[in-house]
């Protein structure tokens, strides 16, 4: 389900704006929840595909992103040049590829509702 075809249609749908949950709710939501990010160094988002807080974020702030579709990387990569960013494959079943309290704001909008073991993910999430 997550492969190629699937990134390529979430990409359209976003870019042509008839993403409305996103656009009028969560981007406003996260917008004003980031501004309060200024001095925090590192940022996780969880599985979040072609979206990205980046836009959001201050140009200091050291981005991290996981997913299981690596065909969203190029998207992000290519809309956002100048920004800091680490960009890794994983699944939420796996332990966090990081140190434990590696990172100051986490971010894991509209995924675990997916996750067929939502205890598992939860605890590497949290872990």
């Amino acid at each position: 389900m997550y492969d190629k075809g699937y990134a390529d249609i979430r990409i359209q749908n976003h870019l042509s704006g008839k993403d409305i949950y996103r656009k009028k709710y969560l981007e406003p939501f996260l917008q004003k929840s980031l501004k309060s990010l200024i001095n925090w160094e590192t940022f996780l988002d969880i599985w979040c595909g072609w979206w990205t807080c980046l836009e959001f974020l201050d140009k200091n702030v050291n981005y991290y992103w996981i997913d299981i579709n690596e065909n969203f990387f190029d998207f992000i990569r290519n809309s956002f040049p100048n920004k800091k960013t680490d960009l890794r494959y994983w699944f939420l079943s796996d332990k966090i590829p990081f140190e434990d309290a590696f990172f100051d704001f986490t971010v894991c909008s509209q995924v675990l509702h997916t996750v067929k073991n939502l205890d598992d993910s939860l605890k590497n999430i949290f872990d």
